[in-house]
């Protein structure tokens, strides 16, 4: 089934993220990566001008913190209020919370100074991996993995992954600029959360195809026309692809789960029409 080859593949992506975290990792521990990071910092700090330090201030202002918790606070009231999404709420939540555990568990593990030479502004703590780009990476992935299925033209999606990836890397960039981070830290923290996500999608993924969450409809001894069943999915918000497959009269005593993936109803029962399990009356 096709939530299998989205759990295979996060999964996949999840691996190879942690496995260039841990390289990078190992070449900070033995010093190899220097050159890397200088060459970096040379080439963006090169760029320097008030103008530009503004932006980067600005930036790097949104990238975590107070903007970032009313972000959350935000996505999370849409979620569960119009949209209804009580099991994405949960997914957010988790992911973006867990994240933040996860960038601290690591700096205390790896106790990486952070750049001392040309601040711009001050920062605490340890550098690897940048705090900064993980709370980007991971709060704008986890938006653009919720907002994808419900944007359906091409032009949409390519817009909403090209505006989460330049704040992304602006935000990752502007720590280097700032002169609070190396550019590995930076890297490091955009795989370390990419690992982080890409592994909570796999499971969501794998753990939702027998939830009844905001996908799934349960309509109880309830007699809809199609026109009716359409309207009333659609006014709840609770899925974003249906075909008209109901006839006059259908009635729903069971659980109805909709996989917007697969594009089909399923449940444990038994009929079929147009190729869509269905329990009819």
């Amino acid at each position: 089934m096709f939530w299998r080859v989205i759990f295979a593949r996060a999964f996949m992506v999840a691996f190879i993220c942690a496995i260039g975290f841990a390289v990078i990792a190992v070449l900070i521990g033995e010093n190899n990566i220097d050159w890397f990071d200088s060459a970096g910092i040379s080439m963006i700090r090169g760029m320097e001008s008030p103008g530009l330090t503004g932006v980067m201030k600005f930036f790097t202002f949104i990238g975590a913190g107070h903007p970032v918790s009313i972000i959350t606070v935000f996505i999370g009231c849409a979620l569960y209020f119009p949209l209804k999404y009580r099991w994405e709420l949960v997914f957010f939540v988790g992911v973006v919370s867990g994240s933040a555990l996860l960038n601290v568990v690591l700096k205390l593990l790896f106790h990486r100074a952070r750049p001392t030479l040309n601040r711009i502004v001050e920062a605490n703590g340890f550098s690897y991996p940048s705090g900064h780009s993980m709370a980007a990476f991971t709060l704008y992935g986890v938006l653009c993995y919720l907002l994808w299925k419900n944007i359906k033209n091409v032009i949409g999606r390519v817009a909403l992954i090209a505006a989460a990836s330049i704040i992304i890397l602006t935000i990752g960039i502007s720590r280097i600029y700032l002169g609070v981070h190396y550019p590995s830290d930076v890297i490091g923290g955009y795989l370390a959360s990419c690992a982080w996500l890409a592994a909570c999608i796999g499971f969501f993924e794998n753990f939702r195809k027998n939830l009844p969450f905001s996908g799934h409809l349960v309509l109880q001894q309830r007699r809809f026309d199609g026109y009716s069943f359409m309207k009333y999915i659609f006014e709840r918000n609770e899925v974003t692809e249906i075909a008209i497959l109901l006839a006059e009269g259908v009635s729903y005593e069971r659980q109805l789960s909709f996989d917007p993936y697969l594009h089909h109803y399923d449940h444990r029962s038994s009929r079929n029409v147009h190729g869509r399990l269905l329990t009819r009356k």
